[in-house]
């Protein structure tokens, strides 16, 4: 099952591809998620339900931005987006964003005292189902310098090379 956290999490690891063809897999993959945005489960996403959603993966959008993207995904002005509509946005605007800056951008997060390196605690607290462990086995993964630090660049060489 896809959350909407889980959304961003399926783009930077290629289930839901950059490119503007759309598997089956992909496209079910889309319908699990937008059915679990869809809060009271009439096959469509009201405005609210796209600022829960916006919320959900990181933005805080003013209201103007909600208004802007509702609009834009609501291409037959019904004042509801179907999962068709959402599925046509993804394509259009998401599928043709560059994997790797995105990837850089959702890592960045993790980045929190902005030093450039990723430590230890700071990806535990966003994965949190890994052990120290195995957080350090990332870390170690990603070192590619041997400078016992991970900067930015090389979290994401490893996440596009898993």
């Amino acid at each position: 099952m896809v959350t909407c956290q889980y959304f961003t999490l399926l783009v930077a690891d290629n289930r839901i591809s950059m490119s503007s063809e759309i598997s089956e897999e992909q496209k079910q993959d889309i319908k699990e998620w937008f059915d679990i945005c869809d809060t009271d489960k009439d096959g469509k996403l009201a405005k609210e339900e796209i600022a829960t959603l916006l919320r959900v993966v990181g933005n805080n959008p003013t209201e103007d931005d909600i208004t802007r993207i509702f609009t834009e995904v609501d291409t037959d002005g019904t004042g509801l987006i179907d999962v068709e509509e959402f599925q046509a946005y993804y394509v259009k605007n998401i599928a043709n964003v560059d994997e790797k800056q995105t990837l850089i951008e959702a890592i960045n997060s993790f980045d929190k005292n902005n030093d450039g390196f990723i430590q230890r605690d700071e990806l535990m607290k966003f994965m949190k189902d890994l052990s120290e462990e195995q957080a350090q086995g990332m870390l170690d993964m990603a070192d590619k310098n041997g400078d016992g630090k991970v900067d930015i660049e090389e979290f994401v060489e490893l996440m596009m090379a898993m």
